[in-house]
């Protein structure tokens, strides 16, 4: 079969695989059928298309998101379909998360990582089908195929985001480019008004940070940052102040100050509803107050708003 390599410079070709064949040739082709992921194309053979980091496969894409082998577009009876294979951060069609194999149709688009891939049909029409060349599918995703995270972990149920995998040390499962990779597709579905879809691709690696803070790993402080951010955004969007408590809290467990741009959105939810830990946001002010005499005249400023949405408690009336 004829190969795609993605890499952070786009996609290119490479040569035929070890067969000598190419996915072009009639014998293996299916009709019409390819893959676009950016100005490059590939023609789909019979049987499956395997899409992943790995070298082995059909498609390699290589981003922090994607896993060795991610997904597998497969075609029974000359009905396609595409899979998940348990990866890490999930594939998607149509801004809906896949759990195991669901059918699709030209003019669906899959997100692998962070690359859009679309399935697209070359021809009059394809085979038994009255779907004309240059038509979109209008159907969702099936039901059956979505899988949505529903809440977030607590202490014992995120020992799983920071188990140690085949690639060895935690720190490797959400490097910076893990995050803001994930930050990018998420902001891609909340501007098609997915929120929940962008809750599902943020959730892995957000609760990986907290998971290492909570364990009192040391993390990155570009890292925190952006998991703050993105979990700021995401609390707006998504309006579920879960989110604003884990940025609040990895910043807490790991004594860094918080952002100002994150926290000027912490303090915009906070200001519509007493939403989030107000302990936790008072430990953040705290750790943070200690830091005013080396602080812009903006972020002081900041402190104070924040520290007039905290209730007072017993002891500051003592």
């Amino acid at each position: 079969m004829l190969s795609l390599k993605v890499n952070a410079d786009g996609p290119f070709r490479s040569g035929p695989d070890a067969t000598g064949q190419r996915a072009s040739d009639p014998e293996i082709s299916v009709g019409g059928y390819f893959l676009r992921i950016g100005p490059r194309q590939i023609p789909l053979s019979s049987g499956e298309t395997l899409v992943g980091r790995g070298e082995e496969c059909d498609v390699v894409i290589n981003g922090a998101l994607v896993s060795r082998r991610h997904a597998r577009i497969l075609f029974d009876d000359g009905e396609p379909s595409v899979e998940d294979l348990g990866s890490m951060n999930g594939t998607f069609v149509n801004g809906a998360r896949l759990q195991g194999r669901v059918p699709i149709c030209p003019g669906d688009r899959m997100f692998v990582g962070s690359f859009e891939i679309q399935f697209l049909w070359i021809g009059s029409e394809p085979p038994e089908s009255g779907v004309k060349a240059d038509d979109v599918c209008d159907r969702a995703t099936p039901p059956s195929g979505v899988s949505v995270a529903t809440s977030l972990p607590t202490s014992r149920e995120s020992d799983h985001w920071g188990a140690v995998t085949e690639r060895g040390r935690v720190a490797d499962l959400f490097d910076l480019e893990t995050i803001e990779s994930a930050g990018r597709l998420a902001e891609r579905m909340f501007a098609l008004g997915r929120p929940l879809a962008g809750r599902d691709i943020l959730f892995g690696p957000l609760n990986q940070v907290l998971a290492a803070t909570r364990a009192g790993q040391a993390v990155d402080s570009e890292i925190l940052d952006a998991a703050g951010h993105h979990a700021m955004k995401l609390a707006h969007e998504a309006c579920d102040a879960n989110w604003m408590n884990l940025a609040v809290e990895i910043h807490v467990l790991a004594d860094h100050p918080m952002r100002a741009e994150t926290l000027e959105r912490v303090i915009e939810l906070r200001s519509k509803a007493p939403v989030g830990d107000d302990t936790l946001i008072a430990q953040l002010h705290r750790q943070m107050q200690k830091e005013t005499a080396t602080m812009p005249l903006g972020e002081r400023l900041l402190l104070s708003d924040l520290a007039a949405l905290i209730p007072p408690t017993d002891d500051d009336d003592k």
